[in-house]
Order: C-alpha cells, then structure tokens, then sequence
C-alpha cells in the first residue's frame, strides 16, 4: 500500500454511518471506476448491510469523472431504486454536480435529496448548500511519506509501510 494512505473501506463505511445516523435509509452511491472508488463503495454498502439498510445501487463512472455526470447518473439510480434518500458521490466534484442537478430540478438538499461526496476540496465550501464531504488528512499523508522516504535514503528501517492517517467526516448542510 501506498505510504501514508487512508482506508478507503473505512471511509465507505463512515459516510454510510452518517447518512443513518440522519435517518436515511435509501441510500446509493455515484463514483469513478477505479479501485478505490470501489473500496469506498465496498465499505459503504457494507455499512448499509450492517445496518439492514438493504440494496445500495451505484454508478460507476469511466474516469475521466466530470462535473456534469452525476445529473444523468442520478436519473439511471432513481430508475433502480425510486425512493432513493441519499446519494455518496465518491469525489466532491461529482457530489457538486449532483448539487447542480437537484437545483435544475427543483429539489432541496437535503431534505428531498441527501448528498455526500469526499475529498473536502474548495468547492465543498463554495457550494450551496455547503457540502457534507469526508475530509482525507493529505498533507499529512504527504509529510508521512517523506519522512518514510527519508528514513529508508538514511539506511534505517522505515518500520511499517501502511500508516492510516485516516480522515474525518466533516457535516456541513447537504447531508
């Protein structure tokens, strides 16, 4: 695994955590078709399972992922699943996008629509409403993995090769 990398699984699982704590119970996912997407994904529906939230359909996304690909992916979810409360997006700028979509359709968020995407970038602050995201601890990554780097440069034994700095659920008023 990657140097200071975080658990995607566990990530997953947080955002579903939260979303219940909400009441939420229909709950879907949009993302990337790329692993840790799916990691995410994973922990998310296990999470729902755990809590017999039952079926979690998901959209999965060839990347390049843009901002505009979470409206059509919202309409192929609701056809799965029509009563769908709560969607992650598994990045912010798809989570923004379906912000967008809601807008255009004339639904609040989040009282028709829960949304939560990850990541904590800028335009999770800008967005309106304020997005509810999980915030990756990356600097700290960056730094964990420089002083890894340096430790081995230096001959000593860098110890262990997987460090979960984690992350944080940061709830703002999308979800």
């Amino acid at each position: 695994a990657m140097p200071g990398a975080f658990s995607n699984v566990d990530a997953g699982r947080a955002a579903a955590r939260h979303l219940l704590a909400q009441g939420h119970r229909a709950l879907a996912s949009i993302g990337a078709d790329e692993e840790r997407s799916r990691l995410r994904l994973a922990g998310f529906r296990a999470e729902a399972a755990a809590q017999g939230a039952g079926e979690v359909p998901a959209e999965l996304i060839r990347p390049p992922v843009q901002i505009d690909d979470a409206g059509p992916r919202l309409s192929q979810l609701l056809a799965r699943r029509p009563g769908i409360t709560a969607v992650f997006c598994n990045n912010d700028l798809l989570a923004a996008g379906l912000l967008f979509e809601c807008q255009q359709r004339g639904w609040k968020v989040p009282d028709r629509l829960g949304v939560r995407g990850l990541g904590d970038l800028p335009i999770a602050r800008a967005a309106s409403p304020r997005l509810s995201t999980v915030r990756v601890r990356r600097a700290e990554m960056g730094e964990r993995a420089g002083q890894m780097l340096l430790a081995r440069l230096a001959g000593e034994d860098a110890g262990t090769r997987w460090v979960d700095v984690g992350f944080e659920v940061v709830a703002r008023s999308s979800a």
